[in-house]
């Protein structure tokens, strides 16, 4: 019987991690080219990224971006329509895909090396004449519609959206979702009208990563898609990518307003008052057996100074091991599923949102007032900076990270300076960061479960419960 061998005690560094080495040019026409050579396999890789995504939506059509995305490459184009493309991609084993994401449009491409001047070229009849058939748009309506009528089947889900919109505001840009009659009103003209505002070769972004020269593939790239151009009627300049501010919310703002200003007796008075008669947003949930509780409050931008202690304290909260898991889950074993975690967007204040099937205050707001012990600290820096080489796993990801923060308009080097930033973070910092965004007492309260089983318990409890009733889909 052979023996077992010993595992290893110590491993040798990792390489040092360094920007990778790019071909980078804007066409006269405005497109920003970023190529990375990459000559492992004979395969390209592309992205192409558009300002817009879903907040660019209008009022009426919210989702018009994601599903101009899906029938503009459903549909192909008038040389290619639906079938012929699908058809002359598979014949290439190649790909090519679009959607719509929160801020941006995205088309996304892989294909042999020698067949990246055609894929290319079938990329630039999408952009520039797509066909928008009228079937592929009632097969996505179709599709959407069915999302739609199932929302609200998830109670997490119901949760989280009504607290967005609490937040947010009803109407806003980052919490709006989309209606029945909205989808089903949309025709092939609004699409239209929605790519030709939207996408541009002056707003636009592409990468391609792979087996290329970066001179011979810039040269190509120039002969296929160098005439590419804004639609007629548009202005001379593209769209600025919409965004918003938080609405007024007196109680959850001014506390933290008065904590970013140092005014402890004004943010202790604030928190007495809320104790006494926090709201408890409550949805009905008629038979349900456990209740799906999100509660949130204004965030930070990227922006703040305190974003990376305050990622430090979402390491510590969340995962096994972290406090929320420790203290909700394995002491008191009265949630399966914890999390707690701050967004924190470029261009506007993003929101700080916890989840669990119990009352999450309590642990909120020993955090504000207890640092992590070093060993917790430690364990959340290390988790964070661990994950850091992940960000180097292939040159694609290297290229996609560098063509989001041109489109966002962070600098290149932007994630060396959060590892660094993380790696500085002190115990002292995060209970600061801490006590400045955290206001457990003021944070807005959503609760969807059986109202006549939960709302005794809560007003028992010393809530104030409101009913909320989520708008209907129509």
């Amino acid at each position: 019987m052979s023996k077992v061998q010993t595992l290893p005690s110590s491993f040798p560094e990792l390489p040092k991690q360094q920007q990778p080495v790019l071909y980078q040019e804007v066409l006269p026409n405005g497109l920003r080219v970023t190529l990375l050579e990459d000559r492992e396999v004979p395969l390209i890789r592309g992205s192409l990224l558009m300002p817009g995504g879903q907040v660019s939506s209008p009022p009426e059509h919210v989702g018009l971006a994601s599903i101009a995305a899906a029938v503009q490459r459903a549909g192909g184009s008038r040389a290619h329509p639906a079938d012929q493309m699908d058809e002359r991609l598979e014949d290439l084993a190649a790909s090519l895909e679009a959607s719509a994401g929160q801020q941006s449009t995205t088309f996304d491409f892989q294909c042999m090396t020698g067949d990246t001047r055609e894929v290319l070229g079938l990329l630039g009849e999408l952009l520039q004449q797509p066909a928008l058939p009228r079937d592929k748009l009632s097969l996505v309506q179709a599709q959407v519609t069915n999302i739609i009528s199932h929302r609200d089947d998830n109670a997490s889900g119901v949760a989280r959206r009504e607290l967005y919109k609490l937040l947010y505001g009803q109407d806003s840009i980052y919490a709006r979702t989309p209606t029945l009659s909205g989808v089903a009103s949309l025709t092939p003209a609004d699409l239209a009208a929605h790519i030709a505002a939207w996408q541009r070769p002056d707003g636009a972004i592409l990468g391609l990563v792979g087996d290329f020269s970066s001179s011979d593939m810039m040269s190509t790239v120039k002969e296929v898609l160098g005439s590419w151009s804004p639609a007629a009627g548009q202005p001379a300049a593209p769209l600025a990518r919409p965004h918003e501010s938080l609405p007024d919310l007196p109680g959850v703002l001014a506390a933290a307003a008065a904590a970013d200003a140092g005014n402890q007796q004004q943010q202790q008075q604030q928190q007495q008052q809320q104790q006494a008669s926090q709201v408890v947003y409550l949805v009905d949930r008629p038979d349900a057996k456990q209740a799906s509780v999100y509660t949130g409050e204004p965030g930070i931008s990227l922006s703040d100074p305190d974003c990376y202690a305050l990622d430090v304290l979402a390491s510590t909260l969340n995962g096994f091991g972290g406090t929320l898991f420790d203290e909700l889950r394995t002491r008191q074993g009265l949630a399966y599923s914890v999390a707690a975690n701050w967004d924190s967007p470029v261009d506007h204040r993003g929101l700080f949102v916890a989840a669990a099937e119990t009352e999450l205050s309590g642990v909120l707001a020993s955090v504000r007032v207890e640092p992590p012990t070093q060993q917790a600290l430690d364990k959340a820096r290390a988790g964070l900076l661990n994950s850091f080489v992940f960000n180097f796993a292939s040159s694609y990801s290297q290229l996609q990270r560098t063509l989001v923060y041109q489109l966002l308009g962070l600098p290149q080097d932007f994630l060396f300076t959060y590892r660094d930033r993380v790696e500085a973070v002190t115990a002292e910092q995060v209970v600061e960061a801490a006590a400045r965004h955290l206001h457990p007492q003021q944070q807005a309260v959503v609760v969807v479960g059986d109202a006549a089983v939960f709302g005794p318990q809560l007003t028992e409890a010393g809530f104030e419960v409101q009913a909320l009733r989520p708008a209907p889909a129509e």
